[in-house]
């Protein structure tokens, strides 16, 4: 991410749902990238390394305004990681930021 990063934590739903995104959803001229995370109170086997996260998918979501204001289907989603318990999907490379992102949420909630 270029500059000054402004990642946002939203509040864990009553199923340890968490999202994190960056940019504000605001920012059409750059695309969201988000993790949905499940996580608990203490470790386990099933979590990230070891840990609390059981669950985290990262992707990137972009939207084609003008389709969006024609009623067509405007929003394009790439994956670059998912873990259910384990690695399903691990494209971290292709994207730092996403890699980026991934870091910061293990740090933060593992």
């Amino acid at each position: 991410m270029r500059g000054p990063c402004s990642i946002h934590f939203a509040h864990p739903d009553g199923h340890n749902w968490m999202a994190v995104y960056t940019p504000e959803r605001s920012d059409i001229n750059r695309p969201e990238l988000r993790a949905d995370i499940k996580f608990f109170t203490k470790p386990s086997q099933f979590g990230i390394k070891k840990g609390k996260i059981s669950k985290l998918g990262i992707y990137a979501r972009t939207d084609d305004i003008i389709a969006k204001v024609m009623g067509m289907p405007s929003e394009k989603v790439t994956h670059f990681f998912n873990y259910d318990r384990g690695a399903d999907l691990d494209e971290l490379d292709r994207n730092p930021q996403a890699k980026r992102l991934y870091d910061i949420v293990v740090r933060e909630l593992n």
